[in-house]
């Protein structure tokens, strides 16, 4: 009995080790590049668009966007982030899916590794976003927050290009696209890539 408990004491101090010195190896990242690119004429009516760095590793997005028209069930949303790691040679894809944007604006919160993604949209966003997206309606995101919190400790030292691609009927309408790196405070800031 005093053995397992003796073992159980080990236990636990080795996880708050593990925990403490993950708390102290903070992840920074590096914003480097955000754009917004409008492929067609008769979807998005008007565009403002400000990202800002407001200290080391926060940055904050605001965005008011309106839409010529209401945004058609079929809408598809893409999600794309390529990543490339200080010591790897070439680029390669973390993340791929597409899939219909009122599903995923339904579904959006039951993704677990979403969540605070989740909670930031719904604190920021000025409606509910629910299908489908109106026309002639002013979207507003006040205070999108960024931060190195959103990332789990073990992410690696890293350059990644992050995209969200929007589509009708299997064509592109309108992209954003985030450009930036990360890397250990325990390592010289260097981009990688």
């Amino acid at each position: 009995m005093q053995v397992n408990y003796l073992l159980l004491l080990l236990i636990a101090f080795q996880h708050c080790n593990v925990l403490e010195t993950a708390k102290r190896r903070l992840i920074n990242i590096e914003i480097t590049n955000y754009t917004f690119t409008n492929y067609t004429a008769d979807h998005v009516k008007s565009l403002e668009l400000n990202f800002t760095k407001l200290a080391p590793n926060r940055y904050g997005l605001n965005m008011n966007f309106e839409l010529y028209r209401q945004l058609p069930r079929n809408t598809e949303v893409r999600i794309l982030t390529i990543v490339q790691p200080k010591k790897a040679v070439k680029p390669m894809t973390f993340f791929d899916m597409r899939w219909n944007l009122c599903e995923a604006l339904s579904n959006f919160k039951a993704l677990p590794f979403l969540i605070d993604l989740y909670k930031e949209i719904k604190r920021t966003f000025n409606v509910r976003l629910v299908c489908p997206l109106k026309g002639n309606f002013r979207y507003r995101i006040t205070n999108f927050m960024v931060t190195n919190e959103m990332l789990p400790s073990f992410t690696p030292e890293l350059s990644f290009s992050h995209s969200l691609e929007l589509y009708e009927d299997q064509n592109i309408f309108a992209k954003t696209v985030t450009l930036g790196y990360t890397w250990h405070n325990s390592t010289k800031v260097s981009k990688s890539g």
